[in-house]
């Protein structure tokens, strides 16, 4: 006895795609917003912060909008000049 089972092709109606870009840089606009913030608390200019880690201020000024990605790397070196632990570059609510 042969059974035929049929079988539903289900397709989200959303682009999971996008989600996932939309996330990422939603996390990236964080982490640089609280870079910046405790950058300006410590009366600490751009181009000092970069000299001090050793990359350019572009580079940056790039990670404080959010506009690039950024290696675990640079985060400890920006929060080792900061003297700061790297976690609260992740904390959602930074109000510093």
């Amino acid at each position: 006895m042969l059974t035929i089972v049929n079988t539903i092709n289900f397709k989200p109606s959303y682009n999971k795609k996008k989600i996932k870009d939309y996330t990422l840089s939603n996390r990236l606009k964080n982490i640089g917003n609280n870079i910046r913030n405790l950058r300006k608390k410590k009366q600490i200019t751009q181009i000092d912060l970069a000299v001090m880690i050793g990359i350019d201020r572009a580079y940056l000024s790039e990670i404080e909008n959010g506009r690039t990605n950024v290696s675990l790397n640079v985060l400890y070196a920006i929060a080792d000049a900061l003297n700061t632990n790297i976690t609260c570059f992740f904390n959602e609510n930074r109000q510093d």
